[in-house]
């Protein structure tokens, strides 16, 4: 099996984590799987990230070309297999895969979030960018939906896009969570008094840091001793300092890139986790909070509303309304029962989302590309993992 995914093989991004434990839980059941990425074309990055849409799927359809036998499944994330999806109506070489397009957050709806925050922020999209993302690649990702033998997303607003909009027919289309990392399911002790909020993210407009530095200066005002730490931003201390006024910069601590370890460290000293985020697939950050207990203000998108239950899970504010953040972290600072009924029922939430459930759920979407004239036996079997996440 090859999973192609079109970002670089970072241990601390999303995709990469998920595409490697997939590939390892296949594996421990007896399927040979390979990793390809960017990375493994090194002129494609030459010509600067915007060109990457295009360039990467011409550089792994030659690839794969060479190399097709070797494979009964091919799964690309997002708009890496256009290219071969295409040729594989007129090249014999191809024909055989079965193949599969998996989103980790589906284009179309993020590009309409990004041109309406740009919008609102008095930034418009360069024209290159609207373009190629906006029309060009909208276009080759729904002629690609169409040629899938089967297409995966994270959230019900996704399945009902690519079902509405007829990107793809409803029997080809599944919902696919991601796991909650089992070293984050601990007991928790929540606190008289919560003192230190966490949020985990890129420090990207899109993640809602805007409004998250908002919330935060009128919570100083009332919480002086109210600490804010911001994890896995993959920007500088300096730059997501400057998003704060500089007299609460003291209470905000950075920590541009954590380890897993490091991860459930801040996990285990915070009382409560603010993630105001504009757009989302199926967030790790959010799902690694509910796994730790953490009680949750976010905001309803992406597969959170799927997932939890508002006043009862989690918390949730509308996007780009900072007051409402506020409101709803300072409800909860001084009442520790509250923050505890929330905690545990996201907790209770995560549970749902083990490994070894999702995982198998994976592989029962996959048992359905395997083809009918191959015997029983080459299929890709079903089982429970058998180690740990």
């Amino acid at each position: 099996m090859l999973f192609a995914i079109h970002v670089s093989r970072d241990v601390d991004t999303a995709v990469y984590k998920n595409t490697r434990d997939r590939a390892a839980y296949l594996e421990q059941q007896g399927c040979a799987c390979s990793i390809v990425s960017p990375d493994d074309f090194p002129w494609v990055r030459r010509f600067g990230g915007r060109f990457v849409p295009l360039l990467y799927p011409l550089a792994l359809a030659g690839w794969l070309h060479r190399r097709a036998k070797a494979y009964d499944v091919a799964m690309f994330h997002s708009y890496a297999g256009w290219m071969v999806l295409f040729l594989s109506r007129i090249i014999g070489r191809f024909r055989h895969l079965r193949t599969g397009i998996q989103f980790h957050g589906l284009e179309p709806l993020y590009y309409a979030r990004l041109k309406a925050e740009s919008a609102r922020g008095h930034h418009p999209l360069s024209w290159r960018y609207r373009l190629v993302s906006g029309k060009l690649m909208l276009a080759l990702l729904r002629r690609s939906c169409r040629m899938a033998d089967i297409v995966l997303c994270l959230n019900t607003q996704e399945l009902r896009f690519l079902v509405d909009n007829s990107w793809a027919e409803s029997n080809r289309v599944h919902l696919l969570a991601n796991p909650a990392p089992v070293s984050f399911l601990f007991a928790r002790e929540y606190r008289p008094r919560a003192k230190r909020l966490l949020f985990v993210g890129q420090w990207l407009s899109m993640k809602g840091t805007r409004d998250l530095a908002d919330a935060f200066a009128r919570l100083h005002q009332l919480y002086p001793d109210l600490e804010l730490v911001c994890a896995g931003t993959m920007a500088s201390e300096e730059t997501v300092r400057q998003s704060f006024l500089p007299e609460i910069g003291e209470r905000v601590k950075v920590l541009p890139r954590v380890s897993k370890s490091k991860l459930r460290e801040l996990h285990r000293e915070s009382d409560l986790f603010v993630f105001p985020t504009l757009s989302e697939g199926f967030s790790l950050a959010l799902i690694e909070a509910m796994a730790s207990g953490l009680p949750i203000v976010t905001t309803p998108v992406g597969a959170s509303v799927d997932i939890l239950q508002d006043r009862e899970s989690v918390v949730f504010c509308p996007p780009h309304d900072s007051e409402a953040i506020m409101n709803a972290v300072s409800e909860l600072i001084n009442d520790r029962v509250r923050r505890a009924e929330l905690g545990r029922s996201a907790q209770r939430a995560a549970e749902k989302y083990r490994p070894e459930l999702v995982w198998r759920d994976y592989a029962v979407c996959l048992n359905q590309l395997g083809d009918r004239e191959i015997e029983a036996g080459r299929r890709m079997p079903v089982a429970g993992v058998k180690g740990e996440d």
